[in-house]
C-alpha cells in the first residue's frame, strides 16, 4: 500500500521552530540593559561566548484527558466526559479564575505552593548582542576623508577584458565567442561570393552548406576558401553539391576560428576599498572620588561602545586616557583594570586628547572623536570648558560626556554636567522621551552630547544617545 506523508508537518516544524528563535530573540532584547551590564561579561579575558539565562519558552499544546463516565473531572487531565476548561467540569457563564498572586514560588513572604519559573541558560557570542543593539545607532557626522589616506587593498579583481595581455590573463571563454562571431561572420561573407560566382545556385540551403563545406576544407582560412568557391573549373563547387545530394553534408556544424584578433585578455587591478576612517579618545576620571561602582559603569558602557563601533566600522582606532590631576595614556588592557587615587582635573584630559588629535590623526583625513566620563566632581570646572571649546575648534565629529551620579549628587550646581547646561551652547531634553536618561545636546555647530548614568540600567540608553544615527549631520 502506497502511503503519502504531507509535508505540511515538515512545515508546521519549520514555522514553529522560527516563533520559538523569535520568542527567544524577543526575551533576550527585553533584558539587554541587564544583560550588558553583567560584570562577568566586560571582566572577560578569553572567549567570546556569553551564557545569558532567559526564561523557558513552552509552546502551545492540547492535551487529551481520559474519559470518565458519571465522574466530576479533576485538574490531571481526568474529564468527566463533557465540555471543561482545564479547571474541571464547567457550563455557560462560569468565570475561568487566574491563579492567586500570593501563591507564586518567587519573592519575600510565606513560602509558596506553586512553582517558579524555569529558566535556562542559552550561550550567545558577544557579536549577537551587538547586532540586537544595532538598530538605529552610528557614528554621528562620519563623513569622506582624505581618499589617499583610506585605502583599504582587499587583493586583485578583473577590472576590465581587453584584447591584449599575456598568455596567463588570456580569458577562454570570451576569446572562444569572439572565434564564434568569426566564423559566422566568414560563412555569410562566402555564401555572398557564391551569389555573384554561381547565381545559378538559388536554393539558399544549398549555398550555406558549400560555403561551410569550404571553409571547413581550409580549417577556417578565409583566403583558401575563398580561392576554392573561385576555382574557374568549379571542381570544387561540383563536388560539393554531389556531396550534398548524396548526404554526405546535411548540416552546419559551426566551429571556432579564433584569429589573433579574437583573443581577449583579463585586465586586473587591485582591489581598493576607500573607507571613512575614525578615531575615539576614550577618557576616564580614576581620581579617589570615583568609586569601584562608578568606574564599573565607566568600563561598562565604554567596553560595549567599542565594541559597537568595532562591530559597525573596519577602520576604527581607540585610544585611552586616564585622568585625575594629570593624564595619560595607556593600553586597552590597563584602561579596563586601572585603579589610582587623588585629586580631579578633568581639563588635562581635553588637553591630551587634543594634542593626541593634532600630532597623529588630522582632520583632514580622520573623523574624530572625544567621549570623557567622569563623577563630575572637577577642581578646575572652568579649565575643563575652555579646552572643550579649544578641542572643538580644532575641529571633532562630536564630544561625547559622561557622568556616574550613583550618590544623587549631579543635580548639584557645582558638577560638571550642571555647568555644561549653564556655560556650553546646549539643549536639554526631555527625560520622559528619552529612557528617564538626563541629556543635553549641542546647539547648532557644536557636536556635543552629555548624559547622566544613574545605575547600570542607564548603560544602554547611555550609548544610543552618543550613537543616535542622523544627529550633528551637516
Amino acid at each position: 500500500m502506497t502511503v503519502i506523508v504531507s509535508d505540511s508537518i515538515e512545515n508546521k516544524g519549520k514555522e514553529s521552530a522560527r516563533r520559538h528563535r523569535e520568542k527567544r530573540r524577543e526575551e533576550i532584547k527585553k533584558g539587554l540593559p541587564g544583560i550588558i551590564a553583567d560584570e562577568s561579561i566586560i571582566t572577560k579575558k578569553k572567549g567570546r561566548i556569553v551564557k545569558v539565562p532567559i526564561r523557558s519558552l513552552q509552546n502551545e499544546r492540547f492535551r487529551q484527558g481520559k474519559r470518565r463516565e458519571n465522574e466530576d473531572g479533576d485538574d490531571e487531565g481526568q474529564g468527566s466526559g463533557g465540555v471543561g476548561v482545564g479547571q474541571g467540569s464547567g457550563k455557560k457563564g462560569d468565570i475561568i479564575g487566574q491563579r492567586p498572586a500570593d501563591q507564586s514560588g518567587r519573592g519575600a513572604g510565606k513560602a509558596g505552593n506553586e512553582p517558579g519559573e524555569e529558566y535556562i541558560e542559552s550561550e550567545f557570542e558577544i557579536e549577537e548582542l551587538i547586532e540586537m543593539m544595532l538598530e538605529d545607532l552610528e557614528l554621528p557626522n562620519l563623513q569622506e576623508k582624505d581618499i589617499k589616506e583610506m585605502e583599504v587593498i582587499f587583493g586583485i579583481k578583473i577590472k576590465d577584458i581587453v584584447k591584449h595581455g599575456p598568455q596567463s590573463l588570456l580569458h577562454s571563454k570570451k576569446s572562444a565567442k569572439e572565434g564564434m562571431r568569426r566564423f559566422w561572420f566568414y560563412l555569410n561573407y562566402l555564401e555572398s561570393l557564391l551569389e555573384e560566382t554561381c547565381p545559378d545556385i538559388t536554393d539558399e540551403r544549398i549555398k550555406e552548406l558549400i560555403a561551410f563545406m569550404a571553409l571547413k576544407e581550409k580549417d577556417g582560412i578565409l583566403a583558401d576558401a575563398e580561392a576554392l568557391i573561385q576555382d574557374a573549373d568549379g571542381v570544387f563547387i561540383k563536388r560539393a553539391k554531389k556531396d550534398i545530394e548524396d548526404g554526405v553534408v546535411t548540416e552546419v556544424d559551426p566551429f571556432i576560428i579564433i584569429e589573433t584578433d579574437d583573443l581577449r585578455y583579463r585586465k586586473l587591478e587591485r582591489d581598493i576599498s576607500y573607507k571613512s576612517r575614525a578615531v575615539i579618545i576614550a577618557a576616564m576620571d580614576v581620581s579617589a572620588s570615583m568609586s569601584d561602582m562608578k568606574k564599573y559603569l565607566v568600563r561598562a558602557t565604554l567596553f560595549w561602545f567599542i565594541e559597537f563601533l568595532r562591530k559597525l566600522y573596519e577602520e576604527v582606532e581607540v585610544r585611552f586616557i586616564v585622568h585625575h590631576t594629570k593624564a595619560r595614556f595607556v593600553p586597552e588592557e590597563d584602561f579596563f583594570r586601572t585603579v589610582e587615587s587623588g585629586g580631579t582635573n578633568c581639563w588635562t584630559a581635553y588637553d591630551a586628547a587634543t594634542d593626541m588629535l593634532e600630532t597623529k590623526y588630522p582632520v583632514s583625513s580622520w573623523n574624530r572623536y572625544v567621549f570623557h566620563f567622569s563623577d563630575g566632581e572637577d577642581f578646575d570646572p572652568a579649565s575643563t570648558i575652555r579646552e572643550i571649546q579649544r578641542l572643538k575648534e580644532k575641529g571633532v565629529q562630536m564630544i561625547g560626556y559622561g557622568e556616574i551620579d550613583i550618590d544623587g549628587v549631579a543635580v548639584s550646581e557645582y558638577n560638571l554636567y550642571s555647568l555644561f547646561k549653564k556655560e556650553l551652547p546646549v539643549t536639554e531634553l526631555n527625560r520622559k522621551e528619552n529612557d528617564d536618561l538626563q541629556v543635553i545636546i549641542g546647539n547648532q555647530n557644536f557636536p556635543f552630547v552629555g548624559v547622566v548614568l544613574t545605575g547600570k540600567e542607564d548603560i544602554l540608553p547611555a550609548i544610543r544617545q552618543f550613537l543616535k544615527k542622523g544627529r550633528f549631520d551637516r
